[in-house]
């Protein structure tokens, strides 16, 4: 596989994780704590990609 194939791969999967995240947050099944963390990005990292999320409907 090409290094841009692989890159845009990667990239799709990270935001697949980020929106499970997300949702699992806005459910309240996660504290803000622990989703960042399960994300390995800072709280305002997280907070920055829920409003994302919201205003947009994906990450």
């Amino acid at each position: 596989m090409c290094n841009y194939s692989q890159m845009v791969l990667d990239n799709g999967r990270l935001n697949g994780l980020y929106e499970a995240y997300i949702k699992m947050y806005l459910s309240n099944i996660l504290t803000l704590d622990r989703a960042a963390k399960e994300c390995n990005v800072s709280k305002e990292e997280f907070i920055s990609l829920v409003k994302d999320y919201k205003k947009d409907g994906k990450v």
